[in-house]
């Protein structure tokens, strides 16, 4: 009956350890390295950067870009992150 009591405890344990894991945080800058990267005959920006803030249960991916007046705005795209697909919906520029 002991050693049955140790390996339920032993396998509790193994579980709560399994449901503890966290989860990846996509949180930060992200660059593109254009050495890895294959544009074909299209040239390769010379920058591509994007931030994402990652809070749970979406995430939000900022879109630099260049408006019409030159002046540089960003674009929010936030995205729900669920097992069903969802299509990513900018928001108006800032």
């Amino acid at each position: 009956m002991k050693s049955f009591a140790k390996i339920a405890l032993a396998i509790a344990a193994l579980a709560s350890i399994a449901l503890a894991v966290d989860k990846p945080n996509f949180s930060g800058d992200w660059k593109m390295n254009a050495a890895k990267s294959n544009f074909g005959a299209i040239p390769a920006p010379a920058t591509y950067t994007r931030k994402v803030t990652h809070a749970e249960p979406s995430i939000t991916i900022e879109i630099p870009r260049l408006a019409p007046n030159w002046a540089i705005s960003t674009i929010l795209a936030p995205t729900p992150l669920t097992a069903k697909r969802s299509p990513i919906r900018p928001m108006a520029p800032t």
